[in-house]
C-alpha cells in the first residue's frame, strides 16, 4: 500500500506598507496593546507565536492566508479593504521597528481625533 504526501505550502500575501503598519496597528491595539495576546487571537499557540506575527507585521514573511481575516476582523478593517492594499513580494518594503511604527500610528490617530473634533 503506498501513502501519498501532500505537502501544504503556507501562502500568504504582501500587504503595502503603510496600510500593513495601520493593520497590526489596529489590531494590537485592540488586543489589549499586547503581542502575545494578538498572536493568540490569531491562532499562534505555542513558543515563537510573537515572533510569526511580529514578522507579518514587519513585513519579513507575507500575511498568512489562513490568518489574515482574523487580524482584519480584529484591526475592525474589512476583508475587502485589505486585498485592496495588496502587493508583489517585490513591491513589499519592509518596516524597520514595529514597536516604533505602533507609537507612530498612535500619535497620527491622536492628532486625527482632534483635528474631527474641533469646532469651526
Amino acid at each position: 500500500m503506498r501513502i501519498l504526501v501532500i505537502r501544504q505550502t503556507k501562502s500568504g500575501i504582501y500587504l503595502e506598507k503603510r496600510f500593513r503598519n495601520r493593520l497590526f496597528s489596529q489590531a494590537y491595539k485592540n488586543a489589549g496593546e499586547s503581542l502575545r495576546a494578538l498572536a493568540l487571537t490569531v491562532g499562534y499557540h505555542g513558543k515563537g507565536r510573537n515572533g510569526y506575527v511580529r514578522n507579518m507585521w514587519l513585513g519579513k514573511v507575507p500575511v498568512s492566508s489562513y490568518k489574515i481575516h482574523k487580524i482584519a476582523r480584529l484591526a475592525g478593517i474589512p476583508l475587502s479593504k485589505v486585498f485592496e492594499h495588496r502587493v508583489d513580494k517585490q513591491q513589499n518594503l519592509e518596516i524597520r521597528n514595529w514597536e516604533t511604527s505602533y507609537k507612530l500610528f498612535v500619535l497620527h490617530s491622536n492628532e486625527t481625533a482632534k483635528t474631527t473634533t474641533r469646532e469651526p
